[in-house]
């Protein structure tokens, strides 16, 4: 298993997060409509000591509304910030890096940018 679908897993399964969204999560880009998570990673810094890995991901949390994005948010920073536990077969550290808003003109959707750090041991 990958990080991300360990990420995708833990948060369908958190009972606030798939109270909004269900299993609505994407990688890479949005196809369907809110409320829906999007998530990518954005970088992965060379391995720390004893192959420790801390990549950052990026959960877009869509909404059709700003209100809507923030509450799903709200949800994905309660299930990631500051948690310690299983995720996946791995054990890992998560913490809320930084946030931001956005909105697409085109479709005009909302979305809160969160951005996560992930520390967890790489498994071979």
């Amino acid at each position: 298993m990958s990080l991300e679908t360990d990420l995708v897993t833990y948060l369908t399964t958190h009972q606030g997060v798939a109270a909004i969204i269900a299993t609505h999560i994407e990688p890479m880009v949005l196809t369907g409509s809110p409320p829906a998570i999007v998530y990518q990673r954005i970088s992965t810094p060379p391995g720390l000591a004893a192959g420790y890995l801390e990549p950052r991901v990026r959960l877009s949390c869509w909404g059709l509304t700003y209100a809507a994005a923030d509450a799903l948010a709200a949800q994905v920073r309660s299930a990631l910030d500051h948690y310690h536990g299983a995720l996946g077969a791995v054990h890992a550290l998560s913490w809320v890096d930084s946030e931001r808003d956005d909105h697409d003109p085109e479709t005009g959707y909302y979305r809160r940018i969160v951005e996560v750090r992930v520390f967890y041991q790489k498994t071979t």
